[in-house]
């Protein structure tokens, strides 16, 4: 009987499928943003996690000694981009248009590329807004590129085409 598995798992070995690219798991430094009426080549140095949580709401009855755990709303965390400061003002532009229009909304794309560019999951984050902008800090003593940040509020996940699956 022993004899009989290490022949198995020999047999195993000797004709095991190679491993296409497509088996990979997605590399975290190949991504795109696209943010309408700015340029797609307005490239960030980090894109924070996307988060969806579902509430949890406990029910109480009289006859039973433990709660009852239902499902709630979800919810989705706000997310940050950061990328080095450049001459250019589009980071100020985006947060500006929430300044001046209230109402301004948008649709933000992130799109997670594989290894050779092409698009394997992509995020877009319905109802999106800046709601925060950070200028980073100046330091005389450091070699270091400033890098600014901004906070996209949103609202839901749309559409997704990714392990995210249902509008929030």
């Amino acid at each position: 009987m022993i004899k009989l598995l290490m022949l198995l798992g020999l047999l195993r070995r000797v004709y095991a499928m190679p491993r296409t690219v497509d088996d990979d798991p997605l590399q975290k430094f190949m991504y795109r943003v696209s943010i309408p009426g700015y340029p797609t080549g307005l490239g960030f140095t980090t894109v924070g996690d996307f988060e969806r949580e579902m509430a949890v709401v406990e029910y109480a009855e009289g006859m039973f000694e433990y709660f009852h755990k239902l499902s709630g709303r979800q919810k989705v965390t706000d997310i940050i981009f950061a990328r080095g400061a450049f001459r250019d003002s589009h980071m100020y532009d985006i947060y500006a248009a929430t300044l001046t229009d209230p109402k301004h909304r948008t649709t933000v794309t992130v799109e997670i590329l594989d290894r050779y560019g092409r698009p394997a999951r992509e995020y877009s984050l319905a109802e999106a807004w800046a709601s925060k902008l950070v200028v980073g800090g100046l330091d005389a003593a450091s070699d270091e590129v400033i890098v600014d940040s901004m906070t996209i509020t949103f609202e839901y996940f749309l559409g997704d085409k990714s392990a995210l699956q249902t509008r929030g």
